[in-house]
């Protein structure tokens, strides 16, 4: 089993939403980012020398990052803002598994 999601940055945005980095043991995978729940839409970019993904779950959050680094960003709404960390850790925990 791959050791927990660490939470590598965190500030808010001018907008109130808040961006939290996370950093996953094995990096972003696409199987990982395809078994997440319906309730979003994934893209991502093939074409791109480093594959792009986006995985936006509107009016919650947007996950952005690139297949196989192991950085990711969430850009947690407004609305849930206040709970952005324990979110972003939750959703990598499940990218992570």
């Amino acid at each position: 089993m791959s050791p927990d999601p660490e939470v590598v940055l965190m500030r808010d945005c001018l907008g109130g939403e808040r961006v939290v980095e996370i950093e996953l043991a094995d990096g972003l995978r696409r199987d990982a980012l395809e078994r997440l729940d319906g309730s979003g839409t994934l893209m991502v970019l093939d074409s791109l020398p480093k594959p792009f993904a986006r995985y936006d779950r509107p009016g919650f959050f947007l996950l952005t990052g690139i297949v196989g680094e192991r950085r990711v960003r969430f850009t947690m709404r407004l609305a849930h803002r206040d709970r952005a960390e324990e979110t972003a850790l939750a959703v990598a925990r499940e990218l992570a598994a």
